[in-house]
This record gives C-alpha cells, structure tokens and sequence, in this order.
C-alpha cells in the first residue's frame, strides 16, 4: 500500500505567505502525462490513475482519501485523518507495520506530508497554481535503502464543488 505513497508524497507546500486553512481541499485527479514516478516502487503493477479527495485541511487536522488504480485492474486506497502539528500520527490502514503520517504546515503558508511504513518512505512538497486549479508535488520516496525522486501534476475536478470554510 505505500506504492499508494506515491501519490501521499505529492502533498505538501502551497504558495501563500501566511498559513490559510482549507488551500487544498477538493477532489484531484492526477495527471501521468506530466508526471514522473519514482523509480524504485519496486514490483507491482503500474500505477494508472490516482484520486486525492482532501476533505478537510484547516491548519490543525488533516483528513483526506487517497486512491490508486493498476493496469490489472486493482485498486488501493488509504484513509487519513491526523493533527496537522509535525509529528508522526499511526494512520489505521491495517498494515504491519502501520504507516506513520505526519503533516504540518509550513512558515510559508504550505504543506508538508510524510508518509513511512516499515523500509518506505515518502517525503513531499506541493504547490498550488493556475489560480489554485493545479497541484504540483515533488519530492523522495525511500525503498529498501534507496531514494528516488518524484514530481506529480494533479488538476482539481470541476464538477465537484468547493465548500467554503
């Protein structure tokens, strides 16, 4: 499941000078044309979709679905919901050893977001442009001791509305 970090690392720092809560909720859908995995996810199907449905993000709590699909047809997705203060939260994905999140805001109005389960680790930045429409994330995703970069473009879905805060 933490292939399914792939799509966790892509979260992480929004452009704004001060903190401002709810920057990124919505419902994001990835773009593979403009993206690069990393390439140590090791053995698996390919990823060929990813959906991240951020409900809630306010500075203080950080809840949010996230859902890959693979060319055979399966699927995988990760709940979480953890305090936004920097340290590492278990998130309940019934894997052994659990995943550890952590999520904090940066001083420049951002987000960061790690993800670790047993030798994995994915550590990410995002930025939001196009008038907060797309998501741009990079950074590090660890396997078995090595590391390996990453950059995913997402575009938030039209359809679904934005509920103010």
């Amino acid at each position: 499941m933490l292939r399914l970090g792939a799509s966790l690392m892509l979260l992480a720092t929004a452009a704004s000078a001060q903190p401002v809560g709810h920057t990124y909720e919505g419902y994001w859908i990835w773009d593979p044309t403009q993206s690069t995995l990393p390439s140590n996810l090791g053995e698996g199907p390919p990823i060929v979709g990813d959906v991240m449905q951020i409900a809630h993000d306010d500075g203080s709590r950080f809840a949010a679905r996230f859902d890959e699909y693979f060319a055979n047809n399966t699927e995988a997705a990760m709940i979480v919901d953890v305090p936004e203060d920097g340290t590492e939260h278990v998130v309940n994905d019934g894997r052994n050893p659990p995943t550890m999140a952590s999520v904090s805001i940066l001083p420049d109005g951002g987000l960061h977001i790690m993800f670790r389960s047993g030798s994995e680790a994915n550590d990410s930045g995002c930025k939001l442009w196009d008038n907060g429409n797309k998501l741009t994330c990079a950074g590090t995703h660890v396997s078995n001791g090595t590391t390996a970069p990453f950059i995913c473009f997402y575009r938030r879905d039209p359809h679904v509305i934005r509920v103010a805060p």
